[in-house]
């Protein structure tokens, strides 16, 4: 799997003889991503004045497992000029798998994407890129809350989401932003999106959970979900949507859509509901990217 850097020429003039490169020049200080970018050098073809293309750099990135919050720095020069350019990259991976009245008979060999935050009395540069809002509201001792695993898989019909939720109070009842709820954003065609329009989905989903069985669902036609499990400590949604709802080509290994999840996690306060939000493509200036695997 390669690395895409989307570039787009707003010099004014042509841009030959381009270089593109994870590492350059070799003084930098950057994390040592070896494992990751075996070959540091990439290639982008010439660009005339107004327009865009992808480079790509080669990596070891399979399609067997997420990777999150990984930050890739790349600069790209043109003998005249240097431009560094960085982004974080979510990145999830959708098997196939076998589903039985809409439901995924199997989910254990499937590696989950996270949800979840830490605390620290002092920053000591720490980042918390999933937490939108309300972080203040998410419990750290003695219990655990605000911790989710997203699972996905398809088959010849349905992307299958399973989110395993620890949550030490749900709240499913009220009217929908006093409640749990999770939105569910696509984005049909990933490359074909990038630049002003990148971080804009073509489809939101939400899905406001309930006590037991099926759960409200709003947004995209023929979608369904079902709470399958309840526990003092947590719940699990899964959620089905219909392939040709949220892509444009059918659905193979190594084909991508847009793909991003925001939970808010509603608990009970006096006098009230205290919410927090988290987004697990936190940090990204465009939306997470779930690959379609074998």
């Amino acid at each position: 799997m390669d690395l895409g850097v989307w570039t787009a020429n707003h010099t004014g003039r042509p841009l030959t003889g381009l270089k593109l490169d994870a590492n350059f020049p070799g003084d930098r200080m950057v994390t040592k991503t070896d494992w990751m970018l075996p070959d540091r050098n990439g290639k982008l073809p010439d660009l005339p004045a107004g327009q865009a293309a992808f480079g790509r750099i080669p990596t070891a990135i399979g399609l067997d497992y997420p990777v999150e919050n990984a930050t890739f720095s790349v600069w790209l020069s043109d003998g005249q000029a240097e431009y560094p350019w960085y982004e974080r990259c979510w990145l999830t991976v959708a098997p196939r798998v076998t589903a039985t009245g809409g439901r995924v008979t199997d989910w254990s060999k499937v590696q989950p994407a996270w949800l979840y935050h830490t605390f620290s009395w002092g920053r000591f540069g720490r980042a918390f890129p999933q937490v939108v809002s309300g972080a203040e509201n998410l419990k750290y001792a003695f219990r655990v809350d605000g911790r989710a695993a997203v699972r996905t898989g398809y088959d010849g019909r349905n992307l299958y989401v399973s989110i395993e939720v620890e949550d030490d109070n749900a709240v499913f009842t009220g009217a929908p932003e006093k409640r749990d709820r999770f939105e569910l954003k696509f984005d049909r065609d990933l490359a074909g999106d990038f630049g002003s329009a990148s971080a804009r989905p073509d489809l939101n989903l939400l899905v406001l959970p309930e006590s037991s069985g099926p759960c409200q669902v709003k947004g995209v036609e023929g979608a369904a979900a079902v709470l399958t499990r309840r526990s003092a400590g947590g719940y699990t949604v899964e959620v089905s949507v219909p392939l040709g709802a949220i892509t444009l080509r059918p659905a193979a290994a190594g084909g991508a859509i847009g793909f991003d999840l925001v939970w808010t996690d509603a608990d009970p306060e006096t006098g009230g509901v205290a919410s927090s939000a988290m987004r697990w493509a936190g940090g990204s200036r465009t939306l997470g990217q779930l690959f379609f695997g074998r």
